[in-house]
């Protein structure tokens, strides 16, 4: 593994709802450095079935991972099939909590990031977010929310600015739900270039109701700690009166140690090649010099052999004489 976290920060508050209906994984007071897997589901169906929904997906997927994972895991297309078998697993998981006389039908929104080698898949389903943020130099990645305002700004239905006070804003159009004849899919992007200082920030809708993309940069950006950045976070969302449940994850990448092989290349590699250069020019002069010694011992013998004919020949004369 080339990449080493700080210590990841996550919240969870209720909001003006009257459940909290959001849920993560590892839970925030037993995450560590040394996790590799961070999931956060915003659950969707009212009363308790939306928090049903949210926990049992994150639990399945943290459970299919702890059982499931390698020290082979080292490429995009290994870290994807690991995933998609872990999302299948989780539909089985929701489908068994679905019970047929349950009126309100459960569902949730998914993120999940997941680091391997010195890289990190990011998956999801609905609106809520991961983001790959570098300090004093911007947001590099964001996912796209499946969700209905978000459609209606694709096609010029909606503007950024009108969309915040849409009145169906919280409706999505994806989202992990029970029985499915075919299981919603989840859009999966591969981040690459994750450097020391870098952070992966996951978050529900309810923290985007007052921290907009610029806001998030500055927090983040700032000489607070990665807690204090967190309890800002929070805290900006508990003064605004957030209307709904706010979640996040704040996962500091501490070292890749790639960068650090990535560095010492370009001093290596040119004194490798000088000296393949040097071995292969001294190597050709020597076999030109060979080849030219061969030349002229093969003149010389040839002459050598004419001159030994001509005197054979000039004694054959004076004896035929």
């Amino acid at each position: 593994m080339n990449i080493v976290l700080g210590q990841p920060y996550s919240y969870s508050e209720i909001g003006k709802k009257k459940n909290n209906e959001d849920y993560v994984y590892p839970p925030k007071d037993k995450v560590s450095v040394d996790d590799r897997l961070f999931v956060l589901c915003d659950g969707v169906g009212g009363q308790e079935r939306g928090e049903v929904a949210s926990k049992t997906v994150c639990e399945a997927l943290g459970y299919y991972f702890k059982q499931n994972v390698s020290s082979e895991i080292n490429s995009s297309e290994q870290a994807k099939d690991l995933f998609l078998k872990a999302l299948a697993f989780a539909y089985e998981e929701i489908d068994k909590k679905d019970k047929p006389e349950d009126i309100q039908k459960m569902a949730t929104t998914l993120t999940l990031s997941y680091f391997y080698g010195s890289s990190c898949l990011v998956a999801h389903i609905g609106d809520s977010r991961v983001y790959h943020v570098r300090p004093n130099k911007g947001i590099l990645f964001q996912t796209t929310d499946h969700s209905l305002v978000n459609d209606l700004i694709k096609v010029g239905e909606l503007t950024v600015e009108s969309a915040k006070t849409y009145p169906h804003r919280n409706v999505i159009t994806r989202a992990v739900q029970p029985h499915q004849e075919h299981p919603t899919k989840a859009d999966i992007s591969i981040i690459n270039d994750l450097q020391a200082g870098d952070y992966i920030f996951m978050c529900s809708d309810g923290v985007l109701e007052h921290i907009d993309n610029e806001k998030l940069l500055s927090i983040l950006s700032s000489t607070e700690t990665d807690e204090e950045k967190v309890q800002t976070i929070k805290k900006l969302c508990l003064t605004s009166e957030t209307r709904d449940n706010n979640t996040c994850f704040l996962i500091p990448i501490k070292e890749n140690k790639t960068e650090d092989k990535d560095k010492t290349i370009p001093n290596k590699v040119p004194i490798r090649k000088k000296k393949k250069k040097q071995k292969k020019t001294k190597r050709k002069f020597i076999i030109v010099i060979l080849l030219l010694i061969i030349v002229c011992i093969c003149y010389a013998f040839y002459n050598h052999k004419k001159e030994l004919k001509k005197e054979w020949h000039r004694i054959e004369m004076i004896k035929i004489r």
